[in-house]
């Protein structure tokens, strides 16, 4: 895998990635709401865009930060209880949990929406027009919570059953494994090793980079450590058909190979 998507891939599993994406989206949601503010319908901005709408708002800013403490409380008990059952890297899924995270996301991005769009309108940042699409937008920002509510408790309820992390094992793995390229049987190279700068589990391999690489300088690469090999720092990585390797060919070989003290299931 690639080293871009290989850190995209780790930097989508971290909860607060997700957390601030949709918190930028619901301040945005809440800011420009004067961009639409022009294609509303005078009738419909004398309906809606009364003073109602401040208070719909201060109800969801309030509402939503009880959500999101509950919710984040609950989150924690299981990633607990989950870590007291299972191994550390098993327990390592739950906080890696798509559903959860997104339900976690949507909380903390429809309080943060609130919050801004609450104050927006006590400062007269919004005309009537403006008033009835955040009405609009307040709609549909609690049908999200509401599915995502429910959604939330329907995970909730076996996100720490054995059962159920024996599954997301399952799943994990068999994505692992068929993700993993075939390895052709060749006889082994002799030549120069490329040594591990770090001590680690090997985590990805940019196979497209080492390709590049070998083209690049006439050479063929051997691969010793695949991913999930542990190595200490000057253990050999792979090796080269060539009994000469600068330091720099060395350098760019090794930077390939993605190394962390934990391993994981890609």
């Amino acid at each position: 895998m690639q080293r871009w998507r290989y850190h995209w891939r780790i930097l989508r599993t971290r909860i607060w990635f997700r957390a601030g994406l949709y918190a930028g989206f619901g301040v945005a949601a809440a800011l420009l709401a004067v961009i639409a503010a022009p294609l509303v319908p005078k009738p419909m901005a004398d309906r809606l865009g009364g003073d109602s709408v401040g208070q719909i708002l201060t109800i969801l800013a309030s509402s939503l930060l009880a959500v999101a403490t509950f919710s984040l409380g609950a989150w924690v008990s299981a990633y607990t209880a989950v870590s007291q059952a299972a191994t550390p890297r098993v327990a390592s899924l739950v906080t890696a949990d798509q559903s959860s995270q997104r339900s976690l996301a949507t909380f903390v991005g429809a309080f943060l929406y609130a919050v801004v769009a609450v104050t927006a309108v006590n400062a007269r940042y919004y005309g009537p027009e403006g008033r009835a699409v955040l009405y609009l937008t307040s709609l549909v920002v609690v049908g999200l919570v509401a599915v995502r509510l429910l959604g939330w408790i329907n995970r909730l309820s076996r996100l720490a059953r054995l059962s159920h992390m024996i599954e997301l094992v399952e799943d994990r793995t068999s994505a692992a494994l068929a993700e993993q390229p075939p390895v052709p049987a060749a006889p082994p190279i002799a030549g120069a090793e490329v040594l591990a700068e770090t001590t680690g589990y090997v985590q990805n391999i940019d196979l497209p980079h080492l390709q590049d690489l070998a083209e690049r300088h006439d050479i063929r690469f051997e691969v010793l450590a695949p991913v999930g090999a542990f190595r200490r720092r000057g253990q050999a990585l792979g090796r080269v058909s060539t009994p000469d390797l600068s330091a720099e060919t060395a350098a760019s070989l090794e930077a390939a190979f993605s190394i962390a003290r934990a391993r994981t299931f890609e």
